[in-house]
């Protein structure tokens, strides 16, 4: 009998997993392109959208025997409207009871300017409790990728991806950085700060930790404290405070009770958001074809940005 009811027990997982594959969107446009758009590798495109279109590309992903959990890829688009090639992957880790969707402002703009980004969601969108999901979402899809029957065909490259996280979802993606370092090579925190105090030394990548001043949720000094913790692995570490940002200006659809807690903000969201693109797209640079690193020159950065004191 026991063998009986596990047989159904499979059976009935098996065609819930088939109609939750069976309900993902279709990819549509959600940006066209812009030729008129500078080229990336101009250091007068940072914190601009970028020349591609970009499609969004929901998956649904298997990552463990008996689970999938949904993936919105966002694919750059050429002006034909064909995805891009061989172009080079983000993932981003969405905040703790932050629904991955409201950060798709950030991945369209990362995907106009060449990359193909990831967005994995978590059970009860709190990545804490399945923090494998962003590595498995990363080599399932690469997977496809590779596959010539698969609509993503060719349109990653092989380099480590870039890893960025809000809040609870920067904690996730220090840690995978930290433990895969030939999966990840960039690390972008956002209001955020890793776990732990000492990381594993690692021979490639760089880090870049962005908080707000008026974040009332995490403080200039947990951040401080946050790089220091990722200089012990031996790569770059950069620290910079966004005058007037709050913890929430990064995310949409905030809600009375999360705009209270995050912060009275001094700037608006348009300009904390111009902000943050322009620091990530400037540690992102060198990828996009730039020839040299924009955080290492703070007089090329916007008005309202400084560098975290040590």
């Amino acid at each position: 009998m026991k063998d009986v009811l596990r047989a159904l027990a499979w059976s009935s997982l098996c065609v819930l997993s088939i109609l939750a594959a069976a309900c993902v969107e279709p990819a549509r446009v959600v940006r066209s392109p812009d030729a008129s758009a500078a080229a990336l590798d101009d250091v007068a495109s940072l914190g601009e959208d970028g020349p591609y279109g970009v499609r969004l590309v929901p998956r649904a992903v298997r990552v463990r025997v008996d689970e999938r959990i949904d993936v919105d890829v966002f694919v750059p688009v050429e002006v034909d409207g064909s995805n891009a090639r061989a172009r080079p992957v983000a993932v981003f880790v969405h905040g703790g009871l932050v629904a991955p969707e409201r950060y798709a402002w950030l991945a369209v703009h990362l995907a106009s300017r060449g990359f193909v980004v990831l967005v994995p969601s978590h059970a009860l969108d709190l990545a804490f409790f399945e923090q494998g999901n962003a590595i498995e979402a990363l080599v399932a899809l690469r997977r496809r990728a590779a596959d010539p029957s698969d609509a993503l065909f060719g349109t990653m490259d092989d380099r480590p991806a870039a890893i960025l996280g809000h809040s609870l979802g920067g904690v996730v993606s220090a840690s995978l950085w930290d433990e895969r370092p030939d999966d990840f090579d960039e690390l972008v925190l956002l209001a955020s700060y890793p776990s732990g105090s000492t990381l594993r030394p690692r021979s490639q990548g760089r880090a870049l930790s962005i908080v707000g001043s008026a974040d009332a949720r995490v403080s200039i000094t947990q951040t401080r404290e946050g790089v220091r913790a990722l200089a012990t692995s031996g790569r770059p570490a950069e620290l910079v405070v966004i005058d007037g940002m709050n913890h929430m200006q990064v995310a949409d659809d905030v809600s009375a009770s999360e705009s209270e807690a995050a912060g009275t903000p001094s700037i608006d969201e348009a300009t904390a958001r111009d902000r943050v693109a322009w620091m990530i797209d400037a540690l992102l640079f060198p990828r996009t074809g730039g020839s040299f690193e924009p955080l290492d020159d703070d007089s090329r950065w916007p008005p309202g940005v400084g560098r975290g004191a040590p």
